[in-house]
């Protein structure tokens, strides 16, 4: 997968919960609004989110399998 995925995401550091969270474009504005808006990745660490959507093209299906095997 390309890393072009990632133009599609807008990432955010928590410094309170020390997480990052990859939001997606269309998403952005409910997320300040609602933190917990469905849809939003979050880790500990960028390096995981971007690996995350690289390798699953930003697919929710995908993503939800990959860390269902994990």
């Amino acid at each position: 997968m390309e890393e072009s995925t990632l133009y599609d995401y807008v990432f955010h550091y928590n410094t309170f919960t020390k997480t990052w969270a990859a939001i997606p474009r269309d998403k952005y504005t409910a997320y300040w609004s609602e933190p917990d808006v469905p849809g939003v990745l979050r880790s500990k660490s960028i390096s995981t989110l971007t690996e995350l959507l690289i390798k699953t093209g930003g697919e929710v299906s995908k993503i939800a399998k990959l860390i269902r095997e994990k």
